[in-house]
């Protein structure tokens, strides 16, 4: 572990003595699941039940709980200049990173990116546009972040030909091109950001397939995603995924709770009676039956309570952790294939930021939680009531189990059944406990002992998210 990171830990003020208790636990967790032959006995808990012998079949990848950004790319990615940036950045240990396409890039601010980079066209593309990021990028971009680059070509490329031209050097530079000692992981690329508004679909097809086959030919592995819309349009989903199914490797759609202007602003209890997650999962599936994507996964390549970039001051508060919680699971738990997602927005950009001013706020000490814990073959949990959503995941000898209580007053106690955990024989151990809440808006890393397959009491208070595990790790609680 480097200096580097333990100064940037110590910066955000984390206990040192409850992280190390936990991490200790963990590391005992570590070595009896070295050692255990078969699961632990059926157990049932008061709180919730947990069947780790009972699988959905479905898979929660960490990238459910990933972040996308605009400002990070504006001003010729200035903020990889500040070392506060870099420090929290870091500290999130992101399992998911979406740079936009439409995003500033001069030294005024104005323009996009990508635009600038192309300034001179396809064939003379001007590099030291991203060479603060290149040179910074693998100080916060983890190796095993999936990183999604958007290339805008709206306005800026008149044929298909040209705009497949500048995918395939900016593929070719990426693969090319180390950040420190290493290239950076470019899991894939969006094909421009929201053109739903103000272009054909048509057209949108004929840019995306020449953009897909130019980055496959660098890398056939590569994720080119589409069609990145502002909501699901089903009708223009069923024509994109009918001329450009084969190639896409993420259907994308951006996902809010309401807009200021166009919609009522809701209520803290509002903001979880939205069945919009589940409901635009469901009629994105549906648009794509029949067609080549029918089994591509989803992406809420953007998401939030607010979409019009208005002052919405319940962003950076403790409301927005469960909020989190709850938007993404809606997506996942409908079963539809939502497996990747990307809350707007990374850093600053008025209330929106996980990161304002090198201070992480609630929801992206949740996100990075949960990216680093909950990934995993998911298994039957019951707690699922009113105003509780969860989910339970176990991979290899561990599990994780994301409790969310968006009650407003309700607290919920007892105990919880980890019944046949695939930690060891006994159902016995001690494992960590991590709670954001109005209590801990920073969030709190404890331990818990497990007896029989069964906790100790715990409780999960309102509008909270508790997640038990045996993952936690020292960049967990940035």
């Amino acid at each position: 572990m480097s200096a580097g990171l333990l100064s940037r830990r110590s910066v955000l003020g984390r206990s040192a003595l409850v992280v190390g208790s936990a991490l200790a636990a963990g590391r005992d967790l570590a070595g009896a699941r070295a050692t255990a032959a078969e699961s632990g006995p059926a157990a049932s808990g008061s709180l919730a039940t947990i069947d780790f012998a009972a699988t959905t079949g479905r898979f929660a990848p960490a990238a459910l709980w990933g972040f996308a950004t605009s400002a990070l790319c504006d001003r010729n990615f200035s903020l990889c200049a500040d070392p506060r940036f870099v420090g929290a950045a870091a500290s999130l240990n992101m399992a998911l990173l979406r740079l936009n396409s439409t995003a500033g890039a001069g030294s005024t601010g104005s323009g996009y990116w990508t635009d600038a980079v192309f300034r001179n066209g396809a064939d003379n593309p001007d590099w030291s546009v991203m060479a603060a990021f290149m040179n910074t990028a693998h100080e916060f971009v983890n190796p095993t972040c999936r990183l999604i680059l958007g290339i805008k070509f709206h306005g800026t490329f008149a044929r298909p030909s040209d705009y497949a031209a500048a995918c395939r050097q900016m593929a070719t530079h990426l693969k090319n091109t180390p950040s420190g000692d290493r290239l950076l992981p470019v899991w894939g690329f969006e094909v421009d950001n929201e053109t739903n508004g103000h272009l054909d679909i048509g057209t949108y097809c004929a840019f995306f397939n020449a953009a897909a086959d130019a980055l496959h030919a660098v890398d056939p592995r590569y994720e080119v995603i589409g069609p990145v819309d502002s909501h699901v349009d089903p009708g223009r989903l069923d024509t994109f995924a009918s001329n450009c199914g084969s190639r896409v490797g993420r259907i994308c759609y951006h996902n809010y709770r309401y807009c200021q202007g166009s919609d009522p602003t809701p209520s803290d209890d509002a903001l979880f009676e939205s069945r919009r997650p589940a409901r635009d999962a469901r009629n994105a599936r549906r648009a794509l039956s029949g067609t080549p994507a029918a089994s591509v996964p989803l992406m809420m390549g953007e998401w939030n309570m607010e979409c019009a970039a208005g002052n919405e001051p319940r962003e950076q508060e403790v409301v927005a952790a469960p909020f989190s919680a709850y938007w993404i699971l809606s997506g996942f738990l409908t079963g539809a294939g939502v497996d990747c997602g990307a809350v707007w927005e990374l850093v600053n950009d008025g209330s929106y930021g996980a990161i304002q001013d090198g201070r992480i706020d609630p929801a992206g000490r949740f996100l990075s939680m949960a990216g680093q814990t909950m990934e995993g073959e998911q298994v039957s949990c019951d707690f699922a009531r009113d105003g509780a959503i969860s989910l339970a995941t176990k991979k290899g000898g561990g599990f994780a189990v994301m409790l969310v209580n968006y009650d407003g007053s309700a607290t919920r106690s007892g105990t919880v059944g980890l019944s046949h955990w695939p930690v060891n024989a006994t159902g016995s151990g001690t494992i960590s406990r991590w709670e954001i809440s109005r209590a801990f808006p920073r969030g709190n890393l404890t331990t818990l002992s497990v007896a029989g397959g069964a906790t100790s009491a715990t409780t999960v208070p309102p509008r909270s998210v508790v997640i038990l595990t045996t993952e936690a790790s020292p960049r967990a609680t940035p």
